[in-house]
C-alpha cells in the first residue's frame, strides 16, 4: 500500500499532559511501525491559525483528530470529502469543563463561563451532526470515556505502552523505613475531586502501622487549585511534586502507585508506574469492568475497612508481593496494551 498523508491534530509536544503522551505514541505508530507521512497540526483558539490549519488539512489523506476540533476547522471535515476522518475521544468533554469551571476560582467566573458555554455549544454541534453524518470513525481510550460522552458508536481503542525499561531491578525495603506511595491527578475525567479520599486512607494507614513504617505520598501532575493545594500544606505525609518531565526516574523507587478514582480505566500514569515496577492500586465500583484482577497484577480497593486492610497486608509483606504483582501485571496489562499490539487497531482503520 503507498505511503498515506496523514494529518493528526492535536496538542503541542509541550503541552503538559496525558493527550500530549497519547498523540505522540499515536504519531510514532503511524510514522514508525505503519511508515506513513505524518504532520502533527496544532489545536488553537487563534482565528489565524485555525484558518491556517484548514490549508493544511486540505492536503490530507486522513484527518485524525484528537478530540473536538474548534469552530472554525470543522469546516474541513464538512469541505475535505476525499479525506478519511477519526474522531479520539480522550476525555470527558463536559465533564472536564465543568470541573475546569467548578475548581478554578483564581479564574474569573466570566472567562470560565465562556469556555463553558463554548466546549458545550461545539460539543453539541459534534453529537448531533458531525458524529453521525460526517466522520467515519469514532473511537475512545476506554469504556468508559466513551460512556461518558454518550457516544454509543465509539471503537475501543486503548492508549498503549511504550516502556523504555525492561525488567527492572524492584527495589527492596527494611523495617523502619518510608513506604513511598504516589499517585499523579489532572483535571481529567474529574481525578482532581478524588485526592481528598487518598489523603484519608493514608492518614489512617499511618496511624495503623506508624510504629513500624511511615508512609509517604508523592502527587504528581498539573491543574491543582490553590484550594488543594492549601489542603496538601495541612499533611506532613504529602509532597506535592506537580508537573515534571522526569516522572518516570522520580518514581522507579516508589512501593505503589494510588489511582483514588473509581471509574475503570488506567491513565498513562499508572502505566508507566508498572513499567518502571511499581504495582497500581485502584479504587473500585466495578471489579469485573477492571483490568485490574485483585491482589493478582494489582489490587483492587472498596470500602475503607476493606483498603486500609489489603494496603497494610500488601506492605507488611511488600518484598513477595511487589514481586509477584509486579511480574503478573507486566505479562498481562502491559502485554495487551503493546504499542505492537495496538497498532493493528490503528492499521486497519486507516489502511481498510
Amino acid at each position: 500500500m503507498r505511503s498515506l498523508r496523514i494529518c493528526v491534530v492535536g496538542p503541542t509536544p509541550d503541552t503538559p499532559g496525558g493527550v500530549t503522551r497519547s498523540t505522540l505514541l499515536l504519531i510514532y505508530i503511524y510514522n514508525k511501525i505503519l511508515n506513513h507521512d505524518v504532520f502533527l497540526i496544532p489545536t488553537s483558539f487563534n482565528i489565524k491559525e485555525q484558518i491556517l490549519n484548514l490549508k493544511l488539512l486540505k492536503r490530507c489523506d486522513v484527518i485524525h483528530t484528537q478530540g473536538p476540533l474548534q469552530m472554525l476547522e470543522n469546516l474541513a471535515l464538512l469541505f475535505y470529502k476525499k479525506s478519511k476522518k477519526i474522531l479520539t475521544l480522550r476525555g470527558w468533554i463536559l465533564e472536564e469543563v465543568i470541573v475546569y469551571f467548578r475548581n478554578n476560582p483564581e479564574i474569573s467566573i466570566l472567562r470560565r463561563f465562556i469556555v463553558l458555554f463554548y466546549t458545550f455549544i461545539n460539543w453539541l454541534i459534534h453529537k448531533t451532526f458531525l458524529i453521525p453524518f460526517v466522520y467515519d470513525y469514532i473511537t475512545a481510550v476506554s469504556k468508559v470515556t466513551a460512556h461518558k460522552n454518550k457516544v454509543r458508536e465509539a471503537i475501543i481503542i486503548p492508549n498503549p505502552v511504550l516502556c523504555n525499561i525492561k525488567n527492572p531491578t524492584l527495589s527492596t525495603k527494611k523495617s523502619s523505613q518510608d513506604i513511598v506511595f504516589v499517585t499523579y491527578v489532572s483535571i481529567g475525567g474529574g481525578k482532581i475531586e478524588s485526592i481528598p479520599y487518598a489523603l484519608l486512607i493514608v492518614n489512617l494507614i499511618n496511624k495503623k502501622v506508624g510504629s513500624k513504617y511511615r508512609v509517604r505520598l508523592e502527587i504528581y501532575g498539573k491543574d491543582l487549585p490553590k484550594y488543594i493545594l492549601d489542603i496538601l500544606s495541612r499533611f506532613n505525609f504529602v509532597d506535592y511534586k506537580g508537573f515534571v518531565k522526569d516522572y518516570t526516574t522520580r518514581i522507579k523507587n516508589a512501593d505503589l502507585f494510588i489511582a483514588p478514582y473509581t471509574f475503570p480505566e488506567l491513565g498513562h500514569a499508572s502505566l508507566e508506574a508498572v513499567c518502571v515496577g511499581v504495582p497500581v492500586a485502584k479504587f473500585t465500583d466495578n471489579p469485573q469492568e477492571e483490568e485490574i484482577i485483585d491482589m493478582y497484577n494489582g489490587i483492587l480497593l472498596n470500602t475503607d475497612s476493606d483498603t486500609i486492610k489489603k494496603l497494610i497486608k500488601y506492605i507488611n509483606s511488600i518484598d513477595q508481593l511487589k514481586h509477584y504483582v509486579y511480574i503478573n501485571a507486566y505479562n498481562t496489562i502491559l502485554r495487551r496494551r503493546n504499542i505492537n499490539v495496538i497498532s493493528l487497531y490503528w492499521k486497519s482503520l486507516v489502511e481498510n
